[in-house]
């Protein structure tokens, strides 16, 4: 009985994601009344531990270190973005956010927030405890590729936006992206610093108009020109070494 009301909860969970996260792109309200059902069905699926299965398990100054995260993140991709819109020949006006960013950072906050919710905490928990024999390592690949699949699937559906294509190299660069937010999930147990990564990239990728020869671009040409390089991939993988890196010295500090 316990099994089957936590399946109908998630699968209410996930009904409210899908239909209210992504069906509204303007109106601000219908994204956060999304965002709240979710919690609230996966409060009603998990009574006691809601809370760590959101990936949401964390104290006030990991608030504030991942708010701290955002703003450095923030700079970061404004030189990235600037550096291939220089290579490209593609405009990339990121002053034209200001006058909208009040609702995009709302919007951008509640849809960063969901996707870490379902497609990373959840995701990653369910594959895990689903396949127990199943190392950190390879749930954390498992869940990046199903996140690259869906993205690839999205645009080429256009049941929601014209119908387009990611490269494969884009792929390549969204599993990447994928492996390095699981990788923060898995190693601190919670979405903070995941979500101000995810965050901070949205808000510049989807709210800062981008013209080739007068035409804005399309989402997935955004994708194709922001993650299907070269220069992407390696700082990616550089930031996944970095990673593991840091989190190994940190256990073998604590080992000693």
């Amino acid at each position: 009985m316990v099994l089957w009301k936590q399946r109908f909860f998630v699968t209410c969970a996930l009904f409210s994601w899908v239909s209210l996260i992504y069906s509204a792109f303007v109106a601000t309200i219908i994204p956060v009344v999304g965002l709240a059902l979710i919690l609230y069905f996966l409060r009603m699926a998990w009574p006691t531990d809601w809370q760590k299965r959101a990936g949401l398990e964390f104290n006030g100054k990991t608030l504030l270190l991942a708010l701290a995260a955002t703003g450095v993140f923030l700079g970061i991709f404004r030189f990235y973005y600037a550096q291939v819109a220089a290579r490209s020949e593609v405009t990339i006006d990121l002053v034209a956010i200001l006058p909208h960013v009040l609702p995009g950072m709302i919007f951008t906050l509640v849809q960063t927030c969901a996707e870490e919710i379902i497609l990373g905490s959840l995701l990653l928990r369910f594959v895990q405890d689903r396949c127990l024999s199943l190392s950190e390592t390879w749930a954390t690949v498992i869940v990046a590729v199903v996140f690259g699949l869906m993205h690839v699937v999205f645009y080429q559906s256009g049941l929601i936006l014209p119908r387009e294509s990611l490269h494969p190299m884009s792929l390549v660069g969204l599993i990447l992206a994928g492996i390095l937010r699981n990788l923060l999930i898995v190693r601190f147990g919670h979405i903070a610093y995941a979500w101000a990564l995810h965050f901070s990239w949205n808000l510049y990728m989807f709210h800062s108009p981008m013209l080739r020869s007068g035409v804005a671009l399309g989402e997935a040409a955004k994708f194709n020109l922001l993650f299907g390089t070269w220069e992407f991939i390696c700082l990616a993988g550089l930031a996944i070494a970095a990673v593991c890196l840091g989190c190994a010295l940190v256990k073998t500090r604590k080992a000693i």
